[in-house]
């Protein structure tokens, strides 16, 4: 929509979006990642196990339904529902 109407309100509200979107995705790989290394503290076999299954060549959908489930089933998907209603046109 705001490729047609070329509309400066209707981008700045893309922007917006866009933004918190990146924003929501970034601070749940940041909790993920943190998890997976917090989880073995201490323990370099551990740590090295979950170094190489977080480089294995995961595709992207799988380490996102991961994520989605330790940072709380869900929570994403309601925070970007908030986000899509409160910016809507």
């Amino acid at each position: 929509m705001a490729i047609k109407t070329k509309d400066p309100f209707i981008w700045n509200q893309f922007r917006m979006v866009t933004n918190q979107v990146n924003w929501e995705i970034n601070s749940a790989k940041k909790a993920y990642y943190e998890n997976a290394f917090n989880n073995c503290f201490g323990d370099q076999r551990k740590a090295w196990k979950t170094i190489n299954e977080l480089t294995s060549g995961k595709s992207n959908k799988t380490v996102i339904n991961e994520m989605e489930y330790s940072y709380g089933q869900g929570c994403m998907k309601k925070n970007l529902d908030k986000i899509s209603t409160s910016c809507s046109i």
